[in-house]
């Protein structure tokens, strides 16, 4: 009762004094992150697109350039409306009682918010927007009950996540009829000969075991070091061409990274034993799907030198979804009616709600993102206010405080108990 008691309160303020301090006019506000977000979404989403045109499906035609600013277009549209029908809900919540529940509102108003914006967007791209905030949903779930000491926190979970959901696709993979990124880098590090739908009952490598595993080191290794060091030179590219005599010093602090030699020796220890289980295990009598889990399995434990929860949480709900789907065509699980769209609503509303009251439950990286979008809306919310109701909410943005409010605008009970008090 304690927890859920903690959801009942209220304060006596208008949205003004909570959720935008810093416009005077809920419309203004509204229309100020709506604008904030369409920039930057058109940003995001005008390189992930274009990238997507010319160096995956290499197309250079007017038409295709046509359809990925109309991918654009409606993807900064889906976003926007997100952010702009959150802080909307917010305030016609407020307005229709008469006092501020700022806990039940933010959460409400991220499942209306995130059911409308979903419907915008693609139908097509609905599935992997879901499982995407599926992976956020299930990290800022954990920590929203470890903090209450309601859920234990375990050393090596992630390493057995991980290990799960690489199991889980490399058991399974031969039975997909659909392509998907997971198979493709699956196939694409360990080799197709090790997923065939038919295994023969020799290896198929013309080498030695010893040189076939030894292989499967070193080209995933350098995939690992070489490919996170080029991103990393690539975004470092603007501050370059600001100061181009830094641009050995950068070379070599990319390349010397401890952090992207470690995702080096991830990928080919990972690789490379894969292909030694599966070169111990052939023709010993074992179903190939159930050798290829094994060997899935045990060069999961390899995540332990670079670990990485989005690519561990993403893997693991990705296996999670094919096992469904597979399940759900062979008639064992139904199929649930707008079940990506319910996903989504659920899983960004809470992370709304998170974002706005416990943001010490959401990653880092993602509170600046959301503070970006929204023209730095998110971290100039009056979190001090917010924090009188028990909430730690002031970890994210805590030296900001709206000293600039109007105070002929505000409710009387926040000059009384916030402007005299301060």
């Amino acid at each position: 009762m304690g927890v859920l008691s903690k959801f009942m309160v209220s304060l006596p303020y208008h949205c003004y004094e909570v959720a935008h301090p810093w416009s005077e006019t809920c419309s203004y506000a509204w229309l100020y992150v709506f604008l904030s977000c369409v920039r930057e979404s058109m940003k995001i989403y005008g390189i992930l697109y274009l990238f997507a045109q010319l160096g995956l499906s290499r197309k250079v035609s007017l038409n295709a350039f046509w359809q990925t600013l109309q991918s654009t277009a409606q993807s900064t549209l889906f976003l926007s409306y997100n952010v702009f029908f959150f802080l909307f809900f917010i305030c016609v919540f407020r307005h229709s009682s008469d006092r501020f529940y700022v806990p039940q509102s933010s959460f409400v108003s991220g499942l209306f918010a995130s059911f409308l914006a979903i419907l915008v967007e693609r139908p097509e791209r609905r599935q992997v927007l879901a499982l995407y905030m599926l992976n956020l949903l299930s990290e800022v779930l954990f920590n929203f009950l470890v903090t209450r000491k309601l859920a234990p926190v375990l050393p090596y979970g992630d390493i057995l996540l991980f290990s799960a959901g690489l199991a889980g696709h490399s058991f399974i993979l031969n039975d997909l009829s659909r392509k998907d990124p997971v198979s493709s880098g699956l196939k694409f590090l360990i080799g197709k000969n090790e997923f065939l739908a038919t295994s023969p009952s020799r290896c198929r490598h013309g080498d030695s075991h010893i040189m076939y595993i030894l292989r499967g080191f070193v080209k995933p290794f350098f995939i690992g070091y070489l490919g996170r060091g080029l991103i990393s030179t690539a975004t470092s590219l603007p501050s370059v061409v600001s100061d181009p005599i830094t641009l050995g010093t950068r070379l070599v602090k990319i390349f010397a990274s401890e952090t992207y030699f470690r995702q080096g020796l991830f990928l080919g220890g990972a690789v490379s034993t894969f292909r030694a289980v599966r070169c111990l295990l052939r023709n010993r009598g074992i179903d190939e799907s159930v050798c290829r889990g094994i060997a899935g399995m045990l060069a999961g434990t390899w995540i332990t030198i670079s670990r990485n929860t989005s690519l561990t949480l993403y893997l693991f709900w990705k296996a999670a979804e094919v096992f469904y789907i597979k399940a759900m065509k062979e008639g064992y699980l139904p199929q649930v009616p707008f079940g990506a769209e319910i996903v989504y609503t659920i899983s960004t509303a809470f992370l709304l709600f998170n974002s706005v009251m416990e943001p010490h439950n959401v990653r880092p990286s993602y509170l600046q993102f959301l503070n970006n979008i929204t023209g730095t809306g998110l971290g100039r919310l009056n979190r001090h206010v917010v924090a009188m109701l028990g909430f730690n909410c002031t970890t994210f943005s805590h030296d900001y405080f709206p000293y600039n409010i109007n105070l002929a605008k505000v409710h009387p009970k926040f000059i009384e108990q916030v402007v005299v008090w301060s």
